[in-house]
């Protein structure tokens, strides 16, 4: 139990646990300012990256630190994954070479700290699509296998988003939660920021795009304890939901 005092008049709203979980979690958005607010320097990285406010913060901090090209890779790589179905064989290509020369080769202008064996897996993925089942411009109406895969894969960057989070979530994230910046990016988070409830009872709200795959290390082969999902599409902290 607990006692709240308010200064101005409100009004309350009780909601069972299963049903927030279930219902309002799913309204983009509003499960990371919630859990920002009440876990403040305890907040995991995916849970500032899900809220534009905070992201816009966080945003601003990495590239004050001269290090804006490591989350500049990580979203492309991100849109380079949700969106993978929808290009075509050659589309996925020319996006995931255009991605390599631009942060992971050894002359890239934005170049990302990855081991060289992960920059070498990469290039080698994104190969596969001059050296498997088909040759670029291949005419995808067929019912070959080069059209069901849709090479360069969905996870040709998944390993290098992995290295890029951790490197972000041990090192400018780790400093952001202890500077005025985050201070400042709390105090931009109202307790009634406007969002769309419009459809808060409805089974099908909109929610993040591809958000599965906000935190990259939930494709890893884990080695470490997993960070499962509820079936909303919202994170769970520590394996419990909140």
């Amino acid at each position: 139990r607990a006692t709240l005092t308010t200064t101005t008049r409100c009004m309350l709203l009780r909601i069972r646990q299963e049903e927030f979980l279930r219902s309002w979690c799913k309204v983009q958005g509003f499960r990371a300012q919630f859990l920002v607010r009440i876990l403040g320097s305890n907040s995991r990285l995916e849970h500032v990256l899900e809220h534009n406010l905070s992201r816009a913060h966080f945003e601003e901090f990495v590239d004050k630190e001269h290090a804006g090209e490591n989350l500049r890779f990580y979203w492309s790589a991100y849109d380079f994954k949700a969106g993978h179905d929808k290009r075509t064989s050659e589309e996925n290509y020319e996006m995931a070479n255009s991605l390599f020369v631009k942060y992971c080769s050894h002359d890239a202008d934005e170049q990302v700290n990855l081991p060289e064996h992960m920059v070498k897996s990469v290039r080698e993925k994104i190969d596969k699509y001059y050296t498997e089942n088909a040759s670029p411009g291949a005419d995808e109406t067929t019912g070959s296998s080069e059209r069901k895969q849709r090479h360069p894969s969905a996870d040709t960057f998944d390993e290098a988003r992995i290295e890029i989070f951790e490197l972000l979530e041990k090192g400018a994230f780790y400093r952001f939660k202890f500077s005025p910046a985050f201070v400042a990016m709390l105090g931009s988070l109202p307790a009634y920021n406007p969002l769309d409830v419009s459809d808060v009872n409805s089974e099908e709200m909109a929610i993040r795009p591809a958000g599965k795959f906000l935190n990259p290390k939930l494709t890893r082969q884990r080695s470490r304890p997993s960070l499962d999902y509820l079936p909303s599409g919202a994170p769970m902290v520590n394996g419990q939901s909140d």
